[in-house]
């Protein structure tokens, strides 16, 4: 099935109207016992936009584990580089949210231009491996826009040759642990 990601967004029950573009393409299969069916499938987005942020393409191979979507694997070309993970999101609000990401290759002013930051004059092409976590709540009833709770580990940098490498703390990172919130600002 495919549709419009508008839709697909209010289908989901994530956002009615949402100021969104691109198209979605889910292939499912569904086999075993009527109660307890094991739902795997591809999902693919092709010119992804929502709000100020811009996805663009990506493919994800995804199944259904009680009330999570699991992606066990994520391809995201950035440029001439790619992101790449997995992970899972909840599937009732407020939304749980858990992943490991892999950057090859990609390009900071990239990034920055797909989170609306446009007009960059400083890159690096970027590798490395990161870890994020957290809920996103309902939207907020003065922006309309979803609020986050999310902890994170600081990406922690460090150079080798020409390229830099980003590396995130170990579980229990002590310090380097944080938990942030931003009420009323954009967050996917």
């Amino acid at each position: 099935a495919s549709g419009p990601l508008r839709d697909v967004l209010a289908l989901a029950r994530i956002a009615r109207d949402a100021d969104a573009e691109g198209k979605v393409t889910v292939e499912a299969r569904i086999t075993g016992p009527a109660p307890r069916p094991d739902v795997t499938g591809k999902v693919r987005l092709e010119g992804g936009r929502v709000a100020w942020f811009t996805p663009g393409d990506l493919r994800a191979d995804v199944h259904l584990a009680g009330r999570s979507l699991v992606v066990d694997r994520l391809e995201w070309p950035y440029g001439a580089g790619k992101v790449s993970g997995r992970g899972s999101v909840g599937l009732a609000l407020p939304v749980p949210l858990e992943a490991e990401v892999e950057l090859d290759g990609v390009d900071l002013a990239e990034i920055l231009e797909r989170v609306d930051v446009t007009g960059s004059w400083v890159t690096v092409k970027l590798d490395g491996e990161g870890r994020i976590g957290g809920t996103l709540a309902p939207p907020s009833a003065e922006t309309g826009t979803p609020r986050c709770r999310h902890s994170c580990a600081p990406i922690t940098p460090s150079s080798s040759r020409s390229e830099t490498r980003l590396r995130s703390p170990s579980a229990g990172a002590g310090p380097y642990a944080k938990t942030l919130e931003k009420v009323g600002a954009p967050c996917i």
